[in-house]
């Protein structure tokens, strides 16, 4: 694809005045200062053309089809010098679906405030030959209609309102709203023969907003944030085809969550600071079934509650050492209702039909020490420390168990670092890191019949593990863009 813009900037009387006297150095200086002060609007349009179908990687811009596609991106600004007060209009890809647009007016210092939209296609890579009917409804029927070429395509779009306003007291404050909309059709299936459509209809919004203190010692930032999912396709109806028992087929249900959040740093000293996260979470899911549950229940009434706290601390108590060290705990607790969902269960299965809740705990800390060397290496050493207890109901409450499970693992790794500035461009590091993972007894799992489960193998993310890594990486910056 061929793409032709042309923006061509002023050159202001004063750059160019210091570009006779000074040189290109001193002119560039000049011309950023003239750009953030008094920037240009540009508007740049172009042509491309596909010459072959291009389904792969125009599969997010929507230029994936033969044949010729017009460009069109601006960006204009205006500047109020008595004021302070910015217009910002910016347009990119108007011309393609991949487009986005964006109106900003702001007040330097005082209150700011944007609308934002953006659409995001996503093409199906593949061209399905089907004779399904109904695409793109929650009624389909396998053979439905003679075979024909079907391409499917998912598309979002996307509004973004937000506002800022600085006030008094080195306080801040900002409110940010998401609406997303998902409308469209991508590949599913059924019982592995059965070829469908899932049909997307869905709204996702989110909601942000935080206060923020900036102290000479002290910042904080603490705040709301919520989302909301909502599906208008609850289920797909599907008729025909070697599955057709398996009718309907619950789709994605509607959620929620909750979060307050607190964050912020203090120094102690100029070379000691001491950050924190507190968070606490709740998320719901309260859909109603498709189908009755066995007791009757009439939806899961899902809930998982989470709180979060992190702990750190940096410090410099030399010029050549440099001490780091940071605590995190999670405890993600379902509180979910243990209810009854199937009598199918057998007196030899530790399966008994019972809603399993999956809480967990973690706790993860990092010890890490730096130290300067002669002929500019530095060596960087730490240990870090992982538990996570889960919890087993079958320990407690009698069998509840339908996958292999483990009550705690914990794993310890040291890493040990060599790094060096080989030029002004170019950084070279050699690493070496041991970790160690183990854990208690694993609660096994037993079938109907009577026979051992998912125990051949114990899950990857649960298992004993010795690991020896070692890692050369090298970078290298030729220019500032690169």
């Amino acid at each position: 694809m061929n793409r032709h813009a042309r923006n061509t900037p002023a050159l202001s009387a004063i750059a160019a005045a210091m570009l006779a006297a000074y040189g290109p150095a001193g002119a560039a200086e000049v011309d950023e200062v003239t750009e953030l002060s008094k920037p240009e609007s540009s508007v740049s349009v172009g042509a491309g053309f596909i010459s072959h179908d291009n389904q792969r990687l125009g599969q997010y811009t929507g230029m994936r089809d033969e044949g010729a596609y017009g460009i069109l991106d601006f960006n204009l600004v205006n500047r109020d010098d008595n004021t302070g007060t910015w217009f910002k209009l910016d347009g990119r890809n108007l011309g393609l679906d991949s487009r986005e647009l964006r109106f900003e007016h702001t007040r330097q210092g005082d209150w700011g405030y944007f609308v934002e939209f953006s659409q995001t296609p996503r093409y199906s890579p593949y061209t399905v030959n089907t004779g399904l009917s109904g695409i793109g409804t929650i009624n389909q029927a396998v053979g439905g209609e003679p075979t024909r070429d079907v391409q499917l395509k998912t598309e979002r779009k996307t509004t973004t309102l937000g506002f800022d306003k600085w006030l008094p007291a080195k306080f801040d404050f900002q409110v940010r709203f998401r609406h997303e909309e998902k409308d469209g059709s991508r590949l599913f299936g059924r019982t592995g023969t059965d070829f469908l459509a899932e049909p997307i209809d869905s709204t996702t919004r989110q909601l942000d907003a935080t206060l923020g203190y900036t102290g000479e010692r002290l910042q904080l930032s603490g705040g709301y944030s919520g989302g909301w999912y909502n599906n208008k396709n609850p289920a797909l109806y599907a008729t025909g085809g070697t599955g057709s028992t398996y009718s309907p087929i619950g789709l994605p249900p509607d959620n929620e969550s909750h979060q307050l959040h607190l964050a912020g740093g203090y120094s102690f000293t100029p070379t000691t600071r001491g950050t924190f996260k507190l968070a606490y979470a709740r998320a719901t899911q309260n859909d109603q079934f498709i189908v009755a549950s066995l007791p009757g229940n009439d939806s899961l009434n899902g809930r998982v509650d989470t709180t979060r706290l992190q702990l750190g601390l940096n410090s410099r108590p030399f010029p050549k050492l440099s001490l780091l060290a940071n605590f995190r705990y999670e405890d993600r607790d379902d509180k979910t209702p243990i209810r009854l969902y199937s009598n199918l269960a057998t007196s030899t299965s530790t399966f008994n039909g019972f809603y399993e809740e999956r809480s967990i705990k973690t706790m993860a800390g990092k010890l890490e020490a730096g130290y300067q060397l002669p002929l500019g290496f530095r060596v960087v050493g730490g240990v870090d420390r992982d538990i996570k207890r889960r919890n087993v109901p079958s320990w407690f409450s009698g069998a509840l168990v339908s996958v292999t499970t483990r009550e705690k693992t914990d794993e310890t790794t040291y890493r040990l670092q060599l790094r060096r500035s080989l030029s002004e461009t170019v950084n070279g590091a050699l690493s070496y890191a041991h970790s160690k993972r183990g854990g208690s007894d694993y609660v096994t799992n037993v079938l109907n019949s009577g026979a051992t489960g998912s125990n051949l193998v114990a899950p990857l993310h649960l298992a004993d593990r010795e690991r020896d890594l070692w890692r050369l990486a090298l970078d290298w910056t030729p220019t500032e863009p690169l």
